[in-house]
């Protein structure tokens, strides 16, 4: 293997070079039909989007997540597992299998929701807030004005006057204030674009997916990895 070239890469270039890819993009089509079957249901998927990726070409998609497959294969992490037989043969399909599966929830369902599109809206509102020091200086004032004149049993109620004004004191000491208001404001819309980022991942449901042994072979996944790796 050219030591520049990725086991990711190098493995993509075997699978194009075998004979699997004849027959590869009719497989990978089949089993994106499946899986989006299946989808369509458990995340509740609007019959309009299904139609309108029903036919879209999976073929890279697949090849990268068999490359992926194969590249965790052959890490040294596996020796022992390796040699038992049957076990590179389970290991590369639940590989694909799962690789498939999260991405294909991650393209077709998360990044279509509108939760995911609210996350850049907090991004948008991360960037702009922290980088421009008017708009920092207003949301300090109100922030203050917040502090001081409601409880919070009551602040979500509140409705801040035309008199909230920007911070105008830029005293040494005001500066410092603002600073690490402005640092903890960061932090805060940071941590909470992580938390709402992090729970998407905690409501994928079960796996969409067909298993892969049902379309592959120990003996046509065999010459990818080689013999070294595949008992």
């Amino acid at each position: 293997m050219d030591q520049e070239q990725s086991q990711k890469a190098y493995f993509a270039t075997k699978i194009k070079q075998s004979d699997l890819v004849f027959g590869l993009k009719s497989i990978a089509q089949t089993i994106f039909s499946q899986w989006l079957i299946v989808a369509e249901q458990v995340y509740a998927m609007p019959t309009q989007w299904a139609d309108n990726i029903r036919n879209d070409d999976v073929t890279p998609i697949f090849i990268e997540q068999m490359a992926m497959a194969f590249e965790s294969l052959v890490d040294e992490e596996y020796s022992k597992n390796r040699l038992v037989s049957g076990w590179s043969y389970g290991f590369v399909c639940g590989h694909i299998k799962g690789g498939l599966n999260t991405t294909w929830v991650n393209q077709y369902i998360i990044e279509q929701s509108k939760g995911y599109r609210d996350l850049f809206k907090l991004l948008s509102l991360r960037s702009f807030i922290c980088r421009d020091k008017t708009s920092l200086e207003k949301v300090f004032g109100f922030y203050q004005y917040f502090l001081a004149e409601y409880s919070v049993d009551t602040v979500l109620d509140a409705e801040p006057g035309d008199n909230v004004v920007a911070l105008s004191d830029h005293n040494k000491a005001a500066e410092v204030r603002l600073n690490q208001f402005g640092g903890e404001l960061d932090e805060l819309l940071k941590d909470l674009f992580i938390s709402r980022y992090m729970g998407f991942f905690e409501t994928t449901k079960e796996s969409c997916c067909p298993d892969i042994d049902q379309h592959f072979s120990q003996a046509q996944l065999l010459p990818i990895a080689g013999e070294a790796y595949f008992n």
